[in-house]
């Protein structure tokens, strides 16, 4: 079975007043350590949804093999609209896909290789990760599933596409923070320094 993965990085990142993609950390930038991550947990395509600072962006990750989709509406639109385009995408490229925002990126590969084994051995459709009872990300979308997701017309977009999703849904409660940890704010971004400069981060 293949493993995609979507990574959505089109926003302005209005409350960082920084390009948090391409942001410091560890020795590389945010979005290259997500990605790193995914590839060496075996996700063969990867999808990177852009918008704001798009050729800026595309240069940077030129060289990862990965697919750059342009959201020229990124300006006016929410990152649902983004994420729709990205899961569309990638649909038919793979059996499973990882979904998450391009400001998360200390998850760690054994977190990945454990949801795919959970989602393999209990059939579930949507696996929803978990750290001291929050949620967090990339959360794994089985593809069959992906024209329910994107077809969802209420609040909360993909969030609340997977909560109002009627079909088989688990939550896995992982020992892993980075998942929790996003750069939102200044203080996030500080935050997650701290907590890269804590472990020993397997790039």
């Amino acid at each position: 079975m293949k493993t995609g993965a979507v990574v959505v990085a089109a926003g302005l990142s209005s409350r960082m007043k920084a390009f948090k993609p391409m942001l410091q950390i560890s020795g590389s930038t945010v979005i290259k350590t997500a990605i790193s991550t995914l590839k060496s947990a075996g996700v063969s395509t990867v999808v990177v949804v852009t918008g704001n600072n798009a050729g800026e962006l595309r240069k940077h990750l030129s060289g990862l093999n990965v697919m750059c989709l342009y959201n020229e509406r990124y300006a006016s639109t929410d990152m649902f609209h983004s994420a729709c385009m990205g899961l569309n995408h990638i649909q038919d490229k793979a059996n499973r896909v990882f979904f998450l925002p391009g400001d998360v990126p200390l998850f760690s590969r054994q977190s990945l290789f454990t949801m795919i084994g959970y989602m393999y051995y209990s059939d579930c459709s949507i696996l929803l990760p978990t750290h001291n009872g929050k949620r967090g990300h990339p959360v794994l979308i089985k593809s069959h599933i992906i024209p329910r997701l994107v077809s969802y017309k209420g609040d909360g977009g993909l969030k609340g596409a997977i909560d109002a999703f009627d079909g088989t849904k688990k939550t896995i409660e992982l020992p892993d923070k980075g998942i929790t940890i996003d750069v939102d704010r200044p203080e996030d971004y500080h935050l997650l320094k701290r907590y890269a400069e804590s472990i020993k981060f397997n790039k």
